[in-house]
C-alpha cells in the first residue's frame, strides 16, 4: 500500500507541475511519444485515469502469478463508496440510461418531424392500456374506425357484411400481398413466406411453410372435445356480434371457417418430420398449378428481388403445400375471406383501443391457459420497434465529438493493417484465402452512430415512408412493422459494397442497448456502440490507454470477422484451437457447478486474446512512429500501462451482485497469460501462473 500512495504523491506532484507551465507548452513540447497538453483539460484526463488506474491496483500481488488481482485487488477494497459494477456495465448502463430518457424525455417537439414519433408512440401506447386496463366502465372507449377502415380495405369482413358481401372481391394472394404490405405478419392465414439472409456469406433464400396457426396439429378435431378451442370458436363470434354480425349469421359463417383453420392445421407436419426441399418457382409451378406461385412470390418481393422461373424456394413441409392447394380448390371464397379476415382482426386486438375486444381477448386467455399479453409493454415495444429513433435521439443528446470519432478511427485502422500483415505474411498466407483477406480489407466500421442521423434532411429521409400519431396505436404498430420490414429487405437485397448510411444504419439492432460492440456479417460492418465512453478512448490521453482500451475492443471484433469468414470457408485452424491447452479449461468448473462452458469459454478467451493481441502489436507500431510513451511515476512503462489499463476496465466487486458462469478473474488472467508479449513486459518467468510453459497459439 506503501508503494501505491508513493505512486499518487508522484502522479499528483508531476501534475500540479505541468499544470502550473501548461501555457508554455507549446513552445517547450512534452515529450515526442505523448500527446502534446495545451489545456488543463488535458492534464486532468490523464490525472484521473491514472489515479484510477493505480488505486485499483494491490501492488502486494505477484503480477506473474495473478494479474487480475494485481490490476484490481483494490476495486471496492479502498474507504470509499462500494462498487457494484465494472466498466463494462457502466458503460452499458449510462447508454441505456440515455436510451430510457429518450422515452420519458418531455420535450418531444423537435423541428424534425421522425425524433417527434418516439413521444407519439408512448402516448398511443400510455393511452392503449390506460383505456383497457380501465376499472370504471362509465369511461371506457371501443374506438373501432380505423380497424373498421382496414377491413374495408379487403372487401369488408363477410360475416358482417352479410349479402352485401361481393364473392368477387377476395382473392387469397391479394390478400397476403396487401396484409402483409400494411405490416401484417407474411405468415398470416395461409402461407409463411420469408426471406432467410442468416448466412452472410451466401445469397438470401426464400423460405416457404405453413403459416401461424392457432392450434398444433394434436388439437385438430372436434371442438366440443376441447376447451380451449370452444373458447377459440366463441372468441370469434363474440367478435363479429360486437363488429355488427347477426348472431345466427356468426355461427354458421364462422363455423366453416374454424373448420377450414382446423383443416389447415391437421395438413401440417409434427417438427420432427419436417424436411426442406428446394424447388423453382417453374417447378412449384407445375407441381401445384392451380395456386400462380409467380404473382404470390412476386408481390411479397418487389421491389427488392425479382421472380424468374429458376428461383429457388426452399419448401419446409411439401406435404402441407399439396394439401394446401386441394383444400383451397374445395373451400369457398367466403369461407377463406371469413378465416383471413379474422385472423387479421386477430392480430391487431391487442393494438386497439377497446376495452370490449381487450376483455374478449382476455377470456379467451384464460380458457387458452397463455399469458395474459394484452396490455402493452410500451418502454420495450418502442425500442424494439423504432430503435433507429431511439438511436437518433442518443446521437443528438449525447453526441460523439468529432476527435474521438477521428481518433478511434485511427485506431481502427492501424490495428486492421496490423492483423492484414499477419494474414498475408508468408508464415500465415496457406490458411488463408484471398476472400477472407479482401473481407478484412472491406470491413467498415461505425462508431457510435452513422453520422447522418445527425442531419435533419437526411432523418426525414430516412423515416420517409414512417407515420407515427398519438392516438391511434394499432396504425402506428402496422406503419413500424411494414417500415422496419421495407428496409430489411432493402438492406438484404444489396451486394456488401453497395451498403449505403440507411443500410449500415439498419443493420444496427438495438433492441438491447446494452451491447458494446458487434459485428453485423451480412454487412461486413463492425459497430462500436456503448464502449465510447471517456474511460475507453480520450484522445488527451496517452494512447496506450486508448489502445488498451478501445483498441481491445476493435481487435475482438476484427477477430470476429476473421472467425466468422474462415467457419464459412471451412479455412479455421481448427486443430490450433481445439487442442490448445485443454486441460487448464477441462479441470476448470464453474460456479454453476457444471463443465458445459469449456468449448465456449475456449472460443471466447481466444477471440478475445488474439483482438487485444492485434491492438497491442498496433501500439507497438504506433510508439515505433511516433515515439515511446512516459513511464507512469517512473514506475510503470508504457506497455505495462496498456494491460493495465486493459484489464482495468473488467474490475469487478469481489461479491458480484450477478451471478456469472466464469468469474471475472479467470476469464481475464487466461487471456493473458497466453499472450507472451504480456510476460515480457512484466519479465514473469517461464512456468509462472501468468507465463505458462503450454500457451494456447492460434496464428
Amino acid at each position: 500500500m506503501f508503494k501505491l500512495w508513493s505512486i499518487w504523491v508522484a502522479i499528483f506532484s508531476s501534475a500540479l507541475f505541468v499544470a502550473g507551465n501548461v501555457t508554455s507548452s507549446e513552445n517547450n513540447p512534452s515529450h515526442k511519444g505523448r500527446y502534446n497538453c495545451k489545456t488543463r483539460e488535458c492534464f486532468i484526463d490523464n490525472l484521473k485515469f491514472e489515479f484510477d488506474l493505480t488505486k485499483n491496483m494491490n501492488d502486494s500481488v505477484d503480477p506473474c502469478e495473478n494479474f487480475y488481482e494485481y490490476a484490481c485487488g483494490n476495486f471496492d477494497d479502498l474507504p470509499h463508496a462500494p462498487k457494484t459494477m465494472n466498466r463494462h456495465m457502466e458503460a452499458t448502463s449510462i447508454m441505456s440510461q440515455a436510451f430510457s430518457a429518450a422515452l420519458k424525455d418531455p420535450k418531444s417537439v423537435n423541428k424534425s418531424k421522425p425524433l417527434n414519433f418516439i413521444a407519439n408512440y408512448m402516448t398511443a401506447c400510455a393511452d392503449l392500456n390506460h383505456n383497457n386496463e380501465y376499472k370504471d366502465l362509465d369511461a371506457k372507449e371501443d374506438k373501432l374506425d380505423f380497424l373498421k377502415e382496414v377491413i374495408s380495405k379487403f372487401g369488408g369482413w363477410p360475416v358482417v357484411e352479410g349479402d352485401k358481401w361481393k364473392e368477387t372481391d377476395f382473392d387469397w394472394i391479394k390478400f397476403a400481398h396487401k396484409s402483409g404490405s400494411m405490416g401484417y405478419s407474411f405468415g398470416l392465414g395461409f402461407l409463411n413466406f420469408f426471406v432467410n439472409y442468416t448466412n452472410p456469406d451466401s445469397p438470401v433464400s426464400f423460405v416457404l411453410s405453413p403459416p401461424f396457426l392457432e392450434f398444433t396439429a394434436e388439437y385438430s378435431g372436434n371442438p366440443q372435445n376441447n376447451p380451449a378451442k370452444t373458447a377459440y370458436y366463441n372468441y370469434m363470434i363474440n367478435v363479429a356480434k360486437f363488429l355488427g354480425a347477426d348472431e345466427t349469421r356468426a355461427k354458421e359463417d364462422l363455423k366453416e371457417a374454424f373448420e377450414f383453420e382446423s383443416k389447415l392445421i391437421a395438413k401440417t407436419a409434427k417438427i420432427e418430420n419436417l424436411q426442406v426441399n428446394s424447388m423453382s418457382v417453374e417447378e412449384m409451378e407445375r407441381t401445384w398449378p392451380i395456386i400462380n406461385w409467380s404473382e404470390y412470390f412476386g408481390n411479397h418481393l418487389h421491389p427488392y428481388f425479382s421472380v424468374e422461373n429458376k428461383t429457388l424456394i426452399n419448401i419446409s413441409d411439401k406435404n402441407y403445400i399439396a394439401e394446401f392447394e386441394k383444400l383451397m380448390n374445395t373451400t369457398s371464397k367466403k369461407a377463406q375471406a371469413n378465416y383471413a379476415i379474422w385472423k387479421m382482426i386477430q392480430s391487431s386486438i391487442p393494438y386497439i383501443k377497446s376495452v370490449t375486444l381487450y376483455n374478449f381477448a382476455k377470456t379467451y386467455a384464460f380458457f387458452r391457459q397463455a399469458p395474459d399479453t394484452s396490455l402493452r409493454s410500451c418502454d420495450s415495444e418502442v425500442q424494439t420497434y423504432l430503435s433507429k429513433l431511439i438511436l437518433a435521439h442518443f446521437a443528438r443528446n449525447n453526441p460523439i465529438a468529432p476527435e474521438v470519432k477521428r481518433s478511434a478511427g485511427q485506431i481502427f485502422s492501424n490495428i486492421k493493417n496490423k492483423l492484414l500483415d499477419i494474414l498475408k505474411s508468408n508464415t500465415s498466407q496457406s490458411q488463408f484465402s484471398e476472400n477472407i483477406i479482401k473481407k478484412i480489407e472491406n470491413v467498415k466500421i461505425v462508431f457510435g452512430y452513422p453520422d447522418e442521423l445527425l442531419d435533419d434532411e437526411k432523418l426525414n429521409e430516412y423515416f420517409e415512408a414512417l407515420e407515427i400519431t398519438k392516438d391511434n396505436y394499432l396504425a402506428n404498430w402496422l406503419s413500424s412493422q411494414s417500415f422496419n420490414t421495407r428496409m430489411q429487405y432493402r438492406m438484404v437485397s444489396k451486394s456488401q459494397d453497395a451498403y449505403d448510411w440507411k443500410d449500415i444504419l439498419s443493420t444496427m439492432y438495438l433492441h438491447s442497448p446494452v451491447q458494446q460492440s458487434q459485428y453485423f456479417s451480412r454487412g461486413n460492418v463492425i459497430e462500436i456502440l456503448s464502449v465510447l465512453s471517456n474511460f475507453y478512448i480520450n484522445p488527451n490521453r496517452n494512447n496506450y490507454s486508448n489502445y488498451g482500451g478501445i483498441g481491445a475492443f476493435i481487435g475482438r471484433e476484427l477477430v470476429n470477422v476473421l472467425n466468422i469468414s474462415m467457419n464459412s470457408s471451412n479455412d479455421y485452424p481448427s486443430d490450433n484451437v481445439d487442442n490448445c491447452d485443454p486441460e487448464r479449461y477441462s479441470n476448470y468448473t464453474g460456479r454453476n457447478g457444471t463443465k458445459e462452458l469449456n468449448s465456449l469459454m475456449l472460443k471466447i478467451v481466444t477471440t478475445q486474446q488474439l483482438g487485444l493481441e492485434f491492438a497491442y502489436s498496433a501500439y507497438q507500431e504506433w510508439a515505433k512512429e511516433h515515439g515511446e510513451e512516459k513511464k507512469l511515476a517512473n514506475l510503470y512503462s508504457p506497455n505495462q500501462l496498456f494491460w493495465l489499463s486493459y484489464v482495468n476496465a473488467y474490475c469487478a466487486p469481489k461479491k458480484p451482485k450477478f451471478t456469472v458462469y466464469v468469474p471475472i478473474d479467470k476469464e481475464v488472467n487466461w487471456q493473458i497469460l497466453n499472450t507472451p508479449q504480456f510476460s515480457k513486459d512484466f519479465n514473469c518467468p517461464l512456468g509462472s501462473s501468468m507465463n505458462p510453459k503450454n500457451k494456447c497459439r492460434v496464428l
